[in-house]
């Protein structure tokens, strides 16, 4: 027998065995001081084992020690047996000594991508619920081979280096930090785990669905795997494309550190001769940080869009562009960035409560406890003609008008001005003594959770 047929044997031996004592701790140490900690767990053999080892690890440390663990699962209202596969994790919950809840998906659904559709409400649910209850780490239980079929995924659609990057350990969404722990982990160790201490878990059928990518990709690996594509050799290289990414990163947050000023209304300002000095690759990566801090993203834009834009708004001297839900125009000198009004749409109007609201994936909006509204009222983007109407009737900052047509403001139904305006320092006299807003920009977290560390909000958070 080869030595390399020798290694491959040793490494699937390897595979098979159950998480000890000493990997769960190292596998948790990350989380150490962390408060509250939320797990996304459906009940399948990964998040299961995700469940199983949290408690493990939480019931290991000094009492003093210990945060408040919550498990989170979704009914996304698509498969009847879901609402019962719920009340079961509840159920495991409860014997690990976790405290569960179950969210739900409720309303229309997309008559096609549907995955996609309910991937971004199942963390939207979650990352609402975490930032209501105080959880400030969600943690979900994505393995190596989820991070090898990413590699592949991407290599399909001609990724550069950070498709190839594919999944971090850690992310940002809207000031909370999306956490991977079992990366590095393979599904069978998981499930090795999971046996030896004789707990069940749930086989969802969508994951045997090859009308989806990701499944007709997860049973091409063992094929691949002969050719040398191995779940770990797939995860190496999505290692070091992270690390080149990074190096990257690190050169544009230096330029954009000098040349930038994220501002707390919600958009940002780029010096257009540090732009065109950079080169293609930097200048590119420039862009896609102001767009996803800008825009409340949860995915940058396409290489190729990203490109075209970099490479226009280093020489734009006049006109406008917009990607990703962001409007691109010089001025002065300089490129500015802001959310596009007019692509919000229904999801950008939200019912008014008192305590915090995420809007648009930008701001954190904060209603004071006292604050008196009428059933009617709402948060939504002041527009075209709120912000005309308050240039008519007083004295507001100076700014762009695309830029304030995209700001929070309070809104009664009955009305035909908005009753606040963070962000302008707006306060309507019918609401004065009766209502407090204030408006969190999230940008400046956003960048913070990336690379870019040193871009930092300009300004001062607004609130009336």
């Amino acid at each position: 027998m080869s030595r390399q047929s020798r290694k491959a044997r040793r490494q699937a031996a390897d595979a098979a065995l159950p998480l000890t004592p000493e990997e769960t701790a190292a596998l948790f140490a990350p989380f150490t001081g962390t408060g509250h900690l939320a797990l996304a767990v459906s009940g399948g053999p990964d998040s299961t084992a995700l469940m199983l080892l949290a408690a493990r690890w939480r019931a290991a440390l000094a009492e003093a020690e210990r945060p408040r663990v919550t498990v989170l699962s979704v009914d996304h209202g698509l498969r009847p047996e879901a609402s019962g596969e719920c009340r079961t994790v509840a159920g495991w919950a409860d014997r690990c000594g976790l405290s569960h809840e179950t969210l739900r998906w409720t309303g229309a659904k997309p008559a096609s991508g549907i995955q996609a559709a309910a991937r971004e409400a199942r963390y939207a649910l979650m990352t609402d619920w975490c930032r209501a209850h105080g959880a400030s780490l969600l943690a979900t239980a994505h393995t190596l081979e989820d991070q090898a079929e990413t590699v592949l995924m991407r290599l399909a659609r001609g990724s550069g280096i950070d498709g190839l990057a594919a999944m971090a350990a850690e992310t940002g969404r809207g000031g909370l930090t999306l956490a991977r722990p079992l990366l590095e982990v393979a599904r069978a160790r998981l499930r090795a785990t999971l046996e030896v201490a004789g707990h069940p878990w749930i086989e969802d059928p969508s994951n045997d669905d090859e009308t989806f990518e990701r499944v007709r990709v997860r049973k091409a690996l063992p094929g691949l795997a002969a050719l040398g594509l191995t779940p770990e050799a797939l995860a190496r290289t999505a290692r070091r494309a992270r690390k080149a990414a990074d190096a990257l990163d690190a050169v544009a947050a230096d330029t954009l550190s000098q040349a930038a000023v994220l501002w707390d209304g919600g958009f940002c300002t780029l010096d257009r001769e540090a732009l065109l000095r950079a080169e293609p690759d930097i200048a590119q990566r420039m862009m896609q940080a102001l767009l996803v801090a800008v825009g409340g993203l949860a995915h940058p834009p396409a290489h190729d869009a990203l490109a075209g834009l970099a490479e226009w708004a280093g020489g734009a001297e006049a006109g406008a562009r917009t990607l990703a839900g962001c409007r691109i125009a010089p001025r002065k000198g300089r490129i500015v960035v802001a959310r596009e009004a007019g692509r919000m749409g229904a999801a950008a109007v939200v019912a008014a409560r008192p305590g915090e609201t995420v809007w648009d994936r930008r701001f954190l909006i904060r209603l004071g406890g006292g604050t008196a509204v009428a059933e009617d009222a709402h948060i939504a983007p002041l527009g075209a003609d709120g912000w005309a109407r308050l240039r008519q009737h007083g004295d507001v900052p100076s700014m762009p008008a695309f830029v304030a047509h995209g700001l929070p403001a309070l809104w009664d139904g009955r009305a035909s001005a908005p009753l606040a305006v963070p962000h302008l320092r707006y306060l309507n006299e019918t609401a004065a003594g009766t209502a407090t807003m204030e408006a969190e920009f999230l940008g400046g977290r956003r960048l913070a959770m990336l690379p870019l560390r040193r871009l930092a909000v300009e300004g001062r958070t607004g609130g009336v």
